[in-house]
């Protein structure tokens, strides 16, 4: 059990920074919460001394759950989320759209499956090269076609590409080139103060709710241990190691998908 409650927390940190939190931001939100959600363990005492301890431990447990599934829900800001052109000299001044990169915005949005690809069916994709926001002339103005997904730090982007054209290639000359004025591709705009403030709520109430269980589990093992006889040191031994055995298990899981296509970390 507590190497469960311990799986998700190392992934917070780079969940906040998707969410366009800086570094200093997400340093000062782990800084300020221990201390924000100190009073948590004694008021569970308090509340478990008079209506017992199953209730605080129930209570807790459900709170932690639903503060896990309110970082979700948490809005994004709008930092570093831009939608993006790539284009290819096609000779002289004429240039070939390559492909098209854009941000999904809302926690709904990335967390739906086939998004990037309403929007090729929607026909958004069909007229790129009428919103760029540079100088170049666009001869060929392909249909683009929608990729993959991609999973990145600073959030889930959809990349579509031209069917005819190939990237990569070390031999061509290639541009980047912002999408302004799309009416759906578009930049992630979001309030900062939203974001901080709704992931310290999200972080303190998470991390309080946990500590609550924690404190309460350690005093039903002690209790448990006692009344059958057992050596408490030694539970706490395989707990301690269970829970840094969680700990490795999302670095597995961020290897992967940093290496996929798949949208569903």
């Amino acid at each position: 059990m507590f190497s469960g409650f311990i799986i998700p927390y190392p992934y917070l940190s780079l969940q906040a920074l998707s969410l366009g939190l800086t570094l200093e931001e997400v340093s000062v939100i782990n800084a300020v919460v221990p201390f924000i959600s100190l009073p948590a363990s004694p008021l569970a005492g308090l509340v478990g001394d008079n209506f017992g301890y199953r209730y605080v431990l129930v209570s807790a447990m459900t709170v932690l759950g639903a503060a896990s599934t309110s970082f979700l829900y948490v809005p994004i800001t709008g930092t570093g989320h831009t939608p993006r052109a790539l284009l290819v000299a096609s000779g002289g001044t004429s240039y070939s759209l390559v492909s098209a990169t854009w941000p999904l915005c809302s926690s709904d949005e990335r967390l739906k499956k086939g998004a990037c690809q309403a929007y090729e069916s929607s026909g958004a994709l069909d007229h790129v090269a009428s919103f760029l926001a540079c100088n170049f002339t666009v001869t060929e103005d392909y249909k683009l076609q929608v990729m993959k997904t991609i999973e990145t730090l600073d959030g889930t982007f959809c990349h579509a590409t031209n069917a005819v054209l190939e990237e990569g290639s070390a031999e061509k000359i290639y541009f980047s080139c912002e999408i302004d004025g799309h009416p759906e591709l578009q930049p992630c705009r979001g309030s900062w103060r939203a974001t901080f403030y709704s992931y310290l709520i999200a972080k303190t109430v998470y991390q309080g709710a946990m500590n609550v269980v924690f404190g309460v589990l350690d005093g039903v093992t002690m209790r448990l241990a006692k009344q059958h006889g057992s050596d408490f040191s030694a539970v706490a031994v395989w707990t301690q190691l269970a829970t840094a055995a969680g700990a490795l298990v999302p670095a597995f899981i961020l290897e992967d998908g940093e290496t996929g296509t798949d949208s569903s970390l």
